[in-house]
Order: C-alpha cells, then structure tokens, then sequence
C-alpha cells in the first residue's frame, strides 16, 4: 500500500478473521464484516439504526463515510438520529478519493443533503540537524527557517555554522464537509470505505 498524506491513494481489500457473528450471517468481506472487526462503534450504530440488512447486501454498490465513535456519544445517539447519521454518510455509487475534486458536491442517500469535498496540497518542512557543544560544554540552539538556518551558542563564545538538510514534503489533504479524511479507498463487498477523522452527520 502506498500512502500520501493523510489517506491512502492505492486501493485497500479488506480480509475478515471470519464472517459469522452474533448469530448474523454476514456477507464475506462486506460492509458488516469490516465494520464488527475493524470499527465495533460504527456497527453499533448500523444495529442502532436496524440497517443491518441494508449494509449486508453485496448488491449494492455504495461509498461509506465511518469514523471511530467515542462509546459516550454513542450511547446519547438514538435511533432516527442513528439513521440521519447513517444515510448522510452513504453516497451512492463507488466514490474513491482519486475522483474526489475540490468544491465537488456529493449526493448521499440524506434527502436533500450534500457534502462539500475540499482538496489541497500541504506543504511540510522537514529540517534535518544535529545538536553541537562548543568548548564551554554548551549545547547550541537550532533556528531552522529552512531558507535561513543559524546556530546559535547560549555564551556566545564560539560561532558555528552547520550544511542543513532541509526536506519539502507534499501531500493531498482531502475534507469532506471539512472533516478530514484519513485513509481511504477500503475495498469490501458492495462498495467501498474511508475513514474521517470524527463523525459525519452528528
């Protein structure tokens, strides 16, 4: 798997431990079977909902938008709101984050509600270097501006300069209604999963 940024570019494949559980037989590989043993919080509010059925189907071909729940919001997330949550997180269709654009709108199976994508480039300095003492024992003080770099002695006594390696590193960082999506691109049967970083629709 080769990751950029903050999500995955190549496409994942789940693979379950197993495929019964609670008594439910679930589709291998599926929506559930990822969710039961990759995110028990988000299946907890697919059982909340009663759409275990509806994410079981292998026919179906969708995009789901799941994050981590902590267990004392879940707990205060009733029924119909787990239901609101579940469809304005489903988009129709199999979405992967290399057709998601900047400003795109996405459809969801939420009447009416959409998901604005965000999609830029983060620049990130990476300054390499290491500490020096001078002849006083002093450790010297790194000012890294990548551009302009100096050491700096605490006494003042010595006057050291040092090569630096200095890295620019870029990433594509991708928000949907500006929560940022942290891996992506999970095959399962019957379409395909990203990560965000907290919930979507709550």
């Amino acid at each position: 798997m080769t990751s950029v940024g903050p999500h995955t570019e190549s496409t994942v494949v789940y693979e379950p431990s197993s495929s019964i559980f609670l008594g439910i037989l679930t589709t291998p590989y599926g929506f559930l079977d990822f969710l039961r043993h990759k995110n028990p919080t988000y299946y907890n509010l697919v059982c909340k909902a009663k759409m275990e059925n509806f994410y079981n189907s292998p026919v179906r071909n969708y995009t789901l938008l799941i994050s981590e729940i902590p267990e004392h919001v879940l707990k205060n997330i009733t029924s119909d709101l787990a239901i609101k949550i579940l469809k304005t997180s489903t988009l129709p269709g199999i979405i992967t984050t290399k057709m998601l654009e900047n400003g795109m709108l996405l459809s969801t199976n939420n009447d009416y509600q959409k998901l604005r994508v965000s999609v830029y480039q983060q620049s990130t300095k990476n300054v390499k270097n290491s500490y020096h003492t001078c002849e006083f024992n002093a450790h010297h003080t790194n000012i890294p501006t990548c551009n302009n770099y100096h050491i700096e002695c605490k006494l003042k006594k010595c006057n050291i300069s040092n090569p630096v390696t200095c890295e620019h590193l870029n990433s594509r960082v991708i928000q949907i209604n500006g929560i940022s999506l942290i891996k992506g691109d999970i095959l399962v049967n019957g379409g395909i999963i990203h990560i965000l970083e907290k919930l979507l629709g709550f």
